[in-house]
C-alpha cells in the first residue's frame, strides 16, 4: 500500500471508515500496519537514544575524550552496529562497502568481527 493511501485511510472520517464491512476491514488493517510502523520507529528511536545520550551526558569538559573503540562498543550495545563473525571479506551491496572494512585490521586472522551498520540506518529495509 502506498503512503498516500495509507495516510488517506488513517485520516478518513470515522463515519466513512465504519460505513460498511469492507471499509471497517480496510480501516482495521491499516491501523494494524500503523501500529507496526509506530513500534518499529519507537525501537529505532530507543537505539539512537541509547547511543547518543551517553555521549552528550559525558559533559563539555570531556568533549573529544571518546575513542573509536568506546564508540564502537556503544554502537554495538545500542544496536546501531551489528557484530558478525566473518571468515571472508564481505560486500554489503553498497558502493562504500566494496570490501570488508573490518578485514584490514585483523592481520591475517582466520576469522574476525565485522561491524555492520544497522539496516534501519541505511534505509534498506
Amino acid at each position: 500500500m502506498s503512503d498516500v493511501m495509507f495516510y488517506g485511510i488513517l485520516r478518513m472520517p470515522i463515519e466513512m471508515a465504519m460505513n460498511d464491512e469492507l471499509s471497517r476491514f480496510q480501516f482495521y488493517q491499516t491501523v494494524q500496519q500503523a501500529l507496526e510502523r509506530i513500534k518499529k520507529i519507537e525501537d529505532e528511536n530507543k537505539k539512537l537514544k541509547e547511543f547518543v545520550i551517553p555521549i552528550l551526558a559525558h559533559g563539555d569538559e570531556c568533549v573529544g575524550d571518546w575513542d573509536g573503540g568506546e564508540l564502537q562498543d556503544l554502537a554495538v550495545k545500542s544496536g546501531l552496529y551489528i557484530e558478525k563473525t566473518m571468515t571472508e571479506p564481505c560486500n554489503l551491496g553498497r558502493e562504500e562497502f566494496v570490501g570488508c572494512p573490518c578485514r584490514e585490521y585483523c592481520y591475517g586472522d582466520e576469522s574476525w568481527e565485522c561491524y555492520r551498520i544497522a539496516e534501519f540506518l541505511l534505509g534498506n529495509e
